[in-house]
């Protein structure tokens, strides 16, 4: 079997090789054909791997967002406690709570600088109830406050880098 040679132009870094042995510029058509798919599946799996790193970039980041995600739910967890422990002192309070009150607010406003500081806020306190940031988990009657007014705002809710990280747990007028 005879390949037939074809003057095919070839530049300087291609095919050196072949270049190299053949000191010539022909190649064989099936030699042309074989460079030109090879070449193919070169850009093609080269695409592939800046997809894979894109892809894997993209995760790994979604993985750390949720895991600081959690993190943060547990420390608004423990702003919950102190808001109860803080409001239980308050309405008892007396010589002797005052000096536990005093460590208590300093312990909340650390914690509360630590959420400010990975971009946590409370979201505002309003009187329209908005079903997007706020949860109505009880009706109570409340003379002189529309119906689906918010009473009282029995959980705060929080927002992390201007995404809805917990919505507030309300009570509404019936």
């Amino acid at each position: 079997m005879n390949e037939e040679k074809k003057d095919i132009p070839l530049e300087n870094s291609e095919l050196s090789d072949t270049n190299a042995q053949n000191n010539s510029k022909c190649i064989s058509v099936a030699e042309y054909e074989n460079y030109e798919k090879t070449k193919r599946q070169l850009e093609y799996l080269t695409a592939d791997f800046e997809n894979y790193k894109r892809r894997s970039m993209l995760e790994t980041m979604r993985a750390t967002k949720d895991g600081q995600r959690k993190i943060l739910l547990d420390i608004i967890s423990i702003i919950d406690d102190f808001d109860c422990a803080l409001a239980a002192i308050k309405k008892n309070e007396g010589v002797e709570c005052s000096t536990h009150l005093q460590g208590f607010s300093m312990m909340y406003r650390s914690c509360i600088k630590i959420l400010e500081r990975n971009s946590v806020r409370e979201i505002a306190e309003v009187s329209v109830f908005d079903p997007i940031i706020h949860e109505a988990v009880m009706q109570v009657d409340a003379a002189g406050i529309d119906s689906g007014s918010i009473v009282e705002v029995l959980e705060k809710g929080y927002t992390w880098n201007d995404e809805l990280l917990r919505v507030a747990k309300v009570s509404v007028a019936a």
